[in-house]
């Protein structure tokens, strides 16, 4: 065990601070300044807060090592190039200077150790003050631990919605509809050798691990007549029995696996995906308190969003567009319009958009709300919690729920986290 726990933590070490280039979210002198505003106090917490599993002086140690490195030899490199490579895009479509571009993201990356990308994603270009508005992604863990605590959140609160298994179990018995499960194989499973054994001859199934997200190792596979085929969620295609059986084989190496059987979109939804991909709904729901003081608190929609696979781009990943919902009336309403990445898939997330004009509300979107709000019941612990829908013929079915959701789409499409709670 010693061996093992010696290799685990040297990975950690350069994961967290060997391998990295920003510090555990937003740092810069101006924490140690008084008098700063609540937008410059709530992040200071939040970097207080990710340093929470840390000695206290060796984390601080840890961070200004982290800080002094982003300033003195990544930050300006880093801003060289993603504005090469944005700028004149940015200078084309809106008509701001190159130059202009460059002194304001770098005065974001030096003061606040804000990443370039992040500044160009949020368009900071334009407003940069407003860049304390957002969560960043170097403090998106940090913030949703931040917003738990004050509901009494520990981390086993959120150990069943981390298992996609114990979760479908707990919420069917609500009458939550979810998607079934064929299978469920150990990790490392000696006894299970091929994935034969679980698909039907015309049947598709998926495959995915039952504690991971962001559909790492996933895959569908299916049975043609040359044997074996398959697609992975990222975007590569599995060719051959050998290529999906060593897809198998990985997937068993990272975790428990479920076998589900492969969906169907809504034939509403259906013309918009890209090679029958399934579409996701996502709603993320969150408890929200009352305005009458001696009143309980009650869920509502933080943002909810379609997301519909758009193709692959030059790297062969699966690129998504994704549009907003109204959460009042199911409509789908405009798109992320990404500034950077393959023309082809902008031209796609165009036409998607287009599309979704003559689809009008979608159908089931009061099941979706209520069976969301119902599951969110369960864990009145939890801030906020981000539900993955895919939307049969039959109407929803839950994917799964993600405590820890990314904080980027929602603050594209409504402005920055922070600037809404105050």
């Amino acid at each position: 065990m010693k061996p093992q726990l010696h290799i685990r933590l040297w990975h950690y070490l350069q994961r967290e601070v060997l391998r990295r280039h920003l510090p555990h979210g937003l740092l810069g002198p101006a924490y140690f300044w008084p008098g700063q505003n609540e937008l410059v106090l709530q992040h200071r917490r939040i970097w207080w807060h990710s340093g929470t599993r840390w000695p206290r002086i060796i984390w601080c140690g840890v961070e200004l090592f982290l800080w002094l490195r982003w300033i003195f030899r990544h930050a300006i490199p880093n801003c060289q190039k993603v504005t090469g490579r944005l700028a004149p895009v940015v200078e084309a479509e809106e008509d701001i200077p190159r130059k202009t571009q460059f002194r304001r993201i770098l005065k974001l990356a030096l003061l606040w150790s804000i990443p370039p990308s992040e500044s160009y994603q949020y368009r900071l270009y334009r407003e940069p003050h407003k860049a304390l508005d957002y969560v960043f992604l170097t403090e998106t863990q940090a913030y949703h631990s931040w917003r738990n605590e004050a509901l009494g959140y520990t981390p086993a609160s959120s150990c069943c919605l981390q298992s996609k298994d114990r979760l479908a179990n707990r919420l069917s018995n609500e009458g939550i509809p979810v998607v079934k499960t064929i299978a469920k194989v150990a990790m490392n499973d000696k006894q299970t050798r091929s994935l034969n054994n679980f698909i039907d001859e015309n049947g598709r199934v998926f495959c995915k691990m039952n504690s991971g997200n962001q559909g790492r190792g996933a895959f569908a596979a299916w049975r043609a007549e040359s044997g074996l085929k398959g697609h992975c969620f990222s975007g590569e295609h599995l060719v051959d029995t050998a290529a999906v059986e060593q897809a198998w084989k990985n997937l068993l190496q990272l975790d428990t696996v479920l076998v589900q059987p492969c969906l169907q979109n809504h034939p509403t939804l259906a013309p918009l995906a890209w090679n029958d991909e399934i579409i996701t709904i996502r709603y993320i729901s969150q408890w929200q308190k009352s305005a009458v003081a001696s009143a309980a608190s009650h869920l509502s929609c933080l943002c909810a969003t379609l997301e519909v696979p758009a193709g692959v781009n030059e790297k062969n990943r699966t690129c998504y567009a994704i549009l907003q919902i109204n959460p009042t009336t199911g409509l789908i309403e405009s798109a992320i319009k990404e500034i950077w990445g393959d023309n082809r898939i902008r031209e796609r997330v165009s036409h998607i958009e287009s599309l979704t004009k003559q689809i009008g509300r979608l159908s089931g979107w009061e099941q979706v709300v209520a069976h969301s709000h119902k599951a969110h019941s369960c864990f009145p612990e939890i801030k906020s919690i981000a539900w993955d829908w895919a939307m049969s013929d039959e109407g929803p079915l839950l994917l799964e729920g993600n405590v820890g959701w990314g904080c980027s789409a929602p603050q594209i499409f409504m402005g920055g986290l922070l600037a809404k709670q105050h």
